[in-house]
């Protein structure tokens, strides 16, 4: 995560708070996915390359967030909680 503070005016933040909603409806869609292939597997989830996969493109998604000046406050992957950097 960077350091530097990111300041929206709110022309900005209107403009892009459309792709904010985007990649935070991803993580939230790849996070069920992952919870429903670790349902049908047991949990045992560590050696599955499909939750790595997944694991990866969640990983990337808030790569995203971050380069916008956001990032994912939600841990338990349930509401899409954003804050700004």
């Amino acid at each position: 995560m960077t350091t530097e503070t990111k300041y929206f005016t709110p022309a900005e933040a209107r403009k892009t708070l459309p792709l904010v909603r985007k990649i935070v409806k991803d993580i939230l869609d790849t996070s069920r996915e992952m919870r429903l292939i670790a349902d049908e597997i047991g949990g045992k989830v560590e050696n599955d390359p499909r939750i790595q996969k997944l694991a990866d493109n969640i990983e990337g998604f808030m790569l995203e967030l971050e380069e916008i000046g956001c990032f994912f406050k939600d841990w338990n992957f349930s509401i899409g909680l954003v804050g700004l950097l």
